[in-house]
């Protein structure tokens, strides 16, 4: 059934809402009928649907198949560190085909579009709660583009598109309906509303810290804001609309607030960036003898690309098919290896076990029951029901906890040596 009470730690009756339930089951039930390269093979599917509806949201708006695959290649190059094996992938995809639908509603004016909005609404509750309410922030610039603020006299000069605002207000109504339809009711719809601002979560936890220009985002920035300065330049007439507008000032502060939130900040730029080429046409004055000559490359240039392209997407996926395996750890012994150990030669059922953060998903996954995993929410009091956990967690590992009390209150059997530092 949904669990409502966690049962994969040492810990006893931790109330547990599984706010990805939807995600796990489908990564569970792939695994347990395919094996776990079965994973891999879906997040390279997801990759490509992924860049596919990027595409067409880049297409549709710009109007150009070239530029929108050149902006789609870029974006999902600068992003590639995001497109991991988690939920997250899954509400990048409902996400990407919510501002698709919106915006094939306004180019081509019809509601069947829009009669999407709720089901996607539905899917994104089940597959990862935390992320439902972001579908309603994305829907905030086309709120404002359909209201009529024409006379507005600082806002006259920007384009606003001529579209029906009632349908998208009636699809939202229809959206919040639906939101309900989860396992856990209202719990599931709150969930964010407890589990942000955490300032713990924010100073420990590596992807809610913010990011430095000075790391491995510099690059990735570096190249947004040379494709906003060329797009600023290559137009006499720059006309962006309240929309993208929006978007650009909402992926800014977005991305500037925690490293996890760094995809939307290139998804959002990069979707407003293809806005602004739509009427961008390049044109090169040669002589015509020289003109067949520049076709001949550009087009060797096309098709060694896609060539280059399928071959490395083909030895890619074929290494880590065939060579992937679970290797990580300290001191050179993987995980695997120590947790093969301990149920070898002990019995599993006995073993109390205190492992790190970041690693007691995989002893939980094979059957030990751990001291904490990286659902760091579980191990907050205000989750579930019981104590600090995460709190004790930092101040062991800080040194503000004796551990030797520490080791004594869970009668660990089994330890995980960076506590023993």
């Amino acid at each position: 059934g949904i669990p409502t009470v966690d049962p994969f730690t040492i810990h006893e009756g931790l109330e547990y809402i599984m706010q990805q339930w939807g995600s796990s089951l489908l990564f569970w039930e792939l695994y347990d009928n395919f094996g776990y390269k079965s994973l891999l093979v879906f997040i390279y599917i997801i990759s490509f649907l992924l860049m596919f509806v990027f595409y067409i949201i880049c297409y549709v708006v710009s109007d150009k198949k070239k530029i929108s695959i050149i902006i789609t290649c870029l974006t999902f190059v600068l992003i590639t560190d995001f497109i991991v094996l988690r939920p997250q992938v899954i509400s990048y995809l409902f996400l990407l085909l919510e501002i698709l639908c919106l915006e094939l509603y306004i180019k081509k004016k019809k509601y069947l579009y829009l009669l999407f909005l709720p089901l996607l609404s539905f899917l994104l509750i089940n597959f990862h709660a935390s992320m439902w309410h972001f579908q309603f922030v994305f829907l905030l610039p086309f709120l404002c583009n359909g209201i009529c603020i024409e006379k507005i006299k600082c806002l006259s000069s920007y384009k606003i598109d001529n579209y029906k605002l009632i349908p998208i207000l009636i699809a939202m109504l229809f959206m919040i309906l639906v939101g309900f339809i989860n396992p856990y009711g209202i719990d599931a719809i709150s969930f964010i509303f407890k589990s942000y601002g955490i300032e713990i979560f924010n100073t420990e936890i590596v992807e809610m810290k913010v990011w430095s220009l000075s790391g491995a985002y510099a690059m990735p920035v570096l190249v947004i804001l040379l494709l906003l300065i060329i797009g600023v330049c290559l137009k006499k007439d720059l006309k962006l609309d309240i929309r993208n507008i929006c978007f650009i000032c909402g992926a800014i502060i977005l991305g500037f607030m925690h490293i996890k939130c760094f995809s939307w900040f290139v998804i959002l730029i990069m979707y407003s960036v293809a806005y602004m080429f739509r009427n961008i046409y390049f044109k090169i004055n040669v002589r015509e003898s020289i003109q067949k000559y520049l076709r001949a490359l550009y087009n060797g240039l096309v098709i060694s690309s896609c060539i280059f392209g399928i071959l490395t997407i083909a030895i890619v996926i074929y290494n880590s098919y065939c060579n992937y395996e679970f290797k990580t750890g300290r001191l050179g012994i993987s995980y695997e290896e120590i947790t093969k150990y301990v149920l070898d030669n002990y019995n599993k059922d006995d073993v109390i076990l205190y492992v790190d953060f970041n690693e007691g998903g995989y002893t939980e996954f094979m059957g030990l029951r751990s001291y904490i995993d990286g659902r760091a929410e579980l191990f907050m009091k205000k989750f579930n029901g019981k104590s600090d956990i995460f709190e004790e967690y930092v101040g062991v590992r800080k040194g503000t906890i004796d551990c030797a009390s520490f080791v004594d209150k869970y009668k660990f059997t089994h330890l995980h040596h960076p506590l023993l530092r």
